[in-house]
């Protein structure tokens, strides 16, 4: 069987306007089927434009979702997830999330809808692989939403679930011609900003050992913490002026649940023993006026005196010049005297604020 549905610019509910006709088997069936799309369509829209009635396979489905896009004039472009087909507007059984979504953000989407307890525990229970897969299409949808801000809106509906995958049934896209004709600013039709991929390095150690230099993700909480583990409380109070005896979700959360464009935590990760631990980590923040920024760097002790909290200074001077930044800053405990000589090799000004305290200071 076939399916049959009008196309129109103008017509966004087609099956509102009986623009749709399902399970058609025969030659003719079509042929009349087509006069009577076209009869409704112009009954109740007689100056829509109708560029002809597409004919699409019929496919199985146990669930109809909805994906979609609008653009808030304060929030910037946004993300949908919910029931889809005619129930959209019956049940109003929608999520919301911002972009860039990455798998977890996407399963907490999904999760926040009626939907979701239908078909991971009813009738038509589908599989976990049923999930990762609109997991991925909402990954990819963001990313799509991402990549053009010429896009101001845009929705795949249905969206057909069933224990076969998924497959896109219906779309639509209203493009905002201004940016089309403009020279749109990257991301800014977003409000979070995307992971910064442009700010990962490849790096060796003095002692010819590779290391990997790239912005945290929210999921490098666990190393992080391993991280924090390695600091030994001289290396902790070095770096903040305390030693903190728990480190639990709220300290590592502040280092890699962050806002790209504000603030970037930057981890020096390698593999030891065929695991993926970090061995170091620099900040940058970004102060109020948008200008300056204060940064910072530590190393666990295992992995300390190679070079690698230099690489990393050198590393957050390209990222502050990269991101506009007119001044770096740091503040550092006096007697911390490598830092003193790593900092002032590297052209820092650096002058006392008290007895214990020194301020290192960098025009970019």
């Amino acid at each position: 069987p076939v399916a049959m549905k009008v196309l129109s610019p103008d017509i966004t509910h087609k099956m509102d306007v009986g623009g749709v006709i399902l399970n058609i088997y025969s030659e003719a069936q079509v042929k009349n089927c087509f006069l009577q799309i076209i009869g409704n369509v112009k009954s109740q829209y007689p100056n829509a434009k109708i560029y002809g009635v597409t004919v699409q396979p019929m496919h199985p489905r146990d669930y109809e979702v909805i994906i979609g896009s609008k653009r808030d004039p304060v929030f910037g472009s946004f993300i949908i997830f919910g029931s889809g087909g005619v129930s959209v507007d019956l049940f109003r059984d929608i999520a919301i999330g911002f972009p860039p979504l990455n798998q977890t953000l996407a399963r907490r989407m999904i999760e926040r809808t009626k939907v979701y307890k239908a078909f991971s525990g009813g009738f038509k229970g589908l599989s976990l692989a049923n999930l990762r897969s609109i997991e991925e299409a909402l990954v990819r949808f963001s990313q799509l939403v991402i990549d053009f801000p010429e896009i101001d809106e845009v929705d795949i509906n249905p969206l057909a679930v069933s224990s076969n995958g998924i497959i896109a049934l219906d779309a639509r896209i209203i493009v905002d011609v201004e940016k089309v004709r403009s020279e749109p600013k990257p991301y800014e039709h977003i409000i979070i900003r995307p992971y910064p991929t442009k700010y990962i390095s490849e790096r060796t150690l003095r002692d010819e050992s590779k290391v990997t230099l790239r912005p945290a993700r929210p999921e490098d909480e666990p190393l992080l913490i391993e991280l924090f583990r390695a600091f030994s409380a001289e290396t902790m109070r070095l770096r903040f002026f305390r030693v903190m005896k728990e480190i639990d979700h709220y300290v590592t959360a502040r280092y890699c649940n962050i806002d790209y464009s504000r603030e970037i935590t930057i981890v020096a990760e390698t593999e030891i023993n065929g695991k993926k631990r970090l061995i170091g980590m620099a900040n940058l923040i970004i102060q109020p006026d948008g200008n300056n920024s204060e940064i910072s760097v530590v190393v666990g002790d295992p992995w300390q005196n190679k070079g690698l909290g230099s690489i990393m200074i050198d590393h957050l001077i390209e990222v502050g010049r990269d991101m506009g930044q007119k001044k770096l800053f740091g503040e550092f405990l006096a007697e911390n005297k490598k830092v003193f000589h790593i900092l002032q090799k590297k052209g820092f000004e650096i002058r006392r604020i008290d007895k214990e305290t020194c301020i290192a200071t960098l025009n970019l």
